[in-house]
């Protein structure tokens, strides 16, 4: 969990059960518009949700979210890392 109450320090979301919200947040980020986020754009993200967490704990997570490396991940892939990574 980023916060032991379960919540972002972005305003104040229960960014894990305002599925809109987080959709919201990973398109504003995906800077190409293509739907997926690129190692860069996913750090960023993460930051942006939780400021606490370095570059390299950012680029560990996407690393698990894409491993076959094909280098930058669907809001799907993430949302399910996201959920299982608040609940842990």
């Amino acid at each position: 969990m980023l916060h032991p109450d379960g919540r972002a320090r972005s305003n104040g979301h229960d960014v894990a059960k305002d599925t809109t919200w987080l959709r919201e947040v990973f398109d504003r980020h995906d800077l190409n518009g293509d739907g997926r986020l690129t190692l860069g754009e996913f750090i960023r993200l993460i930051r942006w949700l939780d400021g606490a967490l370095t570059a390299e704990q950012c680029a560990a997570a996407f690393d698990r979210i894409d491993p076959h490396l094909r280098g930058a991940v669907d809001f799907e892939a993430f949302l399910s890392w996201w959920n299982r990574h608040e609940t842990a």
